[in-house]
């Protein structure tokens, strides 16, 4: 369909600002690096926990978004085997964006609610910012972060189309909803070329001396 084809063409229009994301993220953890020294390479590369890491061992820190289908009754085990007694875990997620109470509101109706069925169970981890995780180790403190991007419409709704749980109910369902969703938000936005900040709170947990 002629919306699907516009979604594939536009999708790469956000991919930039969500790079930028990963360089963000890259960033964080070294200012965060700064205050725990270290001369070994960051386990940033943790491979599923039903194979051991080996040959990594007596790592200093590593890092990972926890969402990326771990089972951690045995991915914690193989982490506190490749890090030092010191060592020091890192994880970070971000959760649900804001742009306006009548934007939020709209696109909870018309997109999230919609998709709720579609997101696998390891990206619900990050909706309550891993808060349902027992971490097995003493938690560090961290400071608090907001990513801020400046994106028009068809930015935002190019975002969102690039959700895993957008592609799979575009598969299943086809793309009336979204148009109408185009459509609704787009009413809520104003002029589509404007725009407006989008806020999205991300969360980064630390820890060492493992049980």
């Amino acid at each position: 369909p002629q919306a699907m084809a516009r979604l594939g063409r536009t999708a790469g229009q956000a991919r930039p600002a969500i790079s930028l994301l990963f360089f963000l993220l890259l960033f964080l953890f070294h200012l965060f690096s700064l205050f725990h020294p270290s001369d070994s390479t960051t386990a940033g590369k943790a491979r599923p926990a039903i194979s051991p890491v080996q040959p990594w061992s007596g790592l200093n820190r590593a890092t990972i978004n926890i969402t990326i289908w771990f089972d951690l009754d045995r991915f914690w085990p193989e982490v506190g085997r490749a890090l030092k007694p010191t060592g020091v875990f890192a994880c970070y997620c971000y959760s649900w964006h804001q742009v306006s109470s009548e934007i939020d509101a709209v696109t909870k109706t018309s997109i999230r609610d919609v998709i709720e069925p579609y997101w696998s169970a390891q990206n619900r981890l990050s909706w309550d910012r891993y808060d349902s995780i027992d971490f097995p180790f003493d938690r560090l403190e961290t400071p608090q972060f907001e990513m801020e991007n400046l994106w028009d419409l068809n930015q935002y709704l190019d975002y969102m189309s690039t959700w895993s749980a957008s592609d799979r109910c575009l598969k299943k369902l086809g793309d009336a909803w979204w148009l109408k969703a185009s459509k609704q938000i787009g009413d809520a936005w104003g002029d589509a070329k404007g725009k407006r900040m989008i806020k999205m709170p991300l969360t980064l947990i630390a820890g060492r001396a493992w049980t």
